[in-house]
């Protein structure tokens, strides 16, 4: 219900996203006063996370002056070089644990435990306590849609895609519950009929 009443960003797509791309890459190649630079990618081996790195590599060397070197290393690995900062890129994920905005803006608060990037904003953290704050669920999602507008333009993250499942239940199976958030099933109220 979030995404349904917030503003939707990063949509400039195909050719005219690269175009967009490309422009707002020349400038920081300008401002850094470099021509290219090389970014590492730390990623898992394993399907989801190698395919989508090898996009991300394909699509970023696109454009001029960047080349994305891959960094391969099992989950247990990638992670210890998370919380050791040991990366320019990284693909990680984030499953939401309750049904709430917050599972994901929470991340990047100030000195969160998940904020590997270590992002820091006074501006976002305050509009963070501010809807901690609210008096009323309506100030309370409006706090948090101006606290996303502060990431999205600042882009110290970026979701690249949702994974998805599909599960064939034989229709005289009653009770199971499925979540979008959490776990993903609980059984505990099943019932077979013939």
């Amino acid at each position: 219900d979030y995404r349904e009443t917030a503003p939707e960003y990063f949509n400039i797509f195909a050719e005219d996203g690269l175009k967009a791309a490309q422009e707002y890459w020349d400038k920081a190649k300008e401002e850094l006063g470099v021509d290219s630079i090389t970014l590492s990618l730390l990623y898992e081996p394993s399907d989801p996370s190698k395919p989508a790195a090898e996009f991300i590599q394909s699509e970023i060397q696109k454009l001029d002056g960047i080349t994305v070197e891959m960094v391969s290393q099992e989950k247990e690995n990638r992670i210890e070089k998370q919380k050791a900062r040991e990366f320019d890129m990284v693909l990680t994920r984030w499953g939401p644990d309750y049904a709430d905005p917050t599972t994901y803006l929470n991340l990047m608060l100030t000195g969160n435990a998940y904020n590997y990037g270590d992002y820091s904003s006074k501006e976002y953290d305050a509009k963070m306590a501010e809807a901690a704050g609210a008096t009323s669920d309506e100030e309370r999602w409006k706090k948090l849609q101006e606290a996303e507008a502060i990431l999205m333009e600042d882009v110290p993250v970026v979701g690249i895609f949702q994974v998805g499942g599909a599960s064939l239940i034989n229709k005289n199976v009653k009770g199971i519950e499925n979540h979008a958030v959490g776990v993903p099933y609980i059984y505990k109220n099943l019932d077979k009929t013939n």
